[in-house]
């Protein structure tokens, strides 16, 4: 599955759009994929748990699809600027 990640000089985001609401933070890229990989697992059992009809895959793998530097620290909240 792809990831989007927004990375800045104080920290980095990271959604999987096709998981709407899975977005994590982390201190680089490789901390925010793995935090990712974790948050996409949770997604599926959440979804599951709330009678949506998804199927849990037996493994995950998340990998970048697009990579947005920025001159601000994605991990503050409140930021005007659009993510993507």
């Amino acid at each position: 599955m792809k990831a989007c990640l927004e990375v800045g000089e104080g920290g980095t985001g990271a959604f999987i759009p096709e998981l709407p609401g899975c977005w994590v933070f982390g201190r680089d890229e490789r901390s925010a994929l793995a935090k990712a990989r974790s948050a996409a697992s949770r997604w599926y059992v959440w979804a599951k748990r709330h009678g949506e009809s998804v199927a849990i895959p037996s493994s995950i793998k998340v990998e970048p699809a697009e990579v947005l530097r920025v001159t601000y620290n994605p991990v503050e909240a409140g930021k005007p600027e659009p993510l993507f």
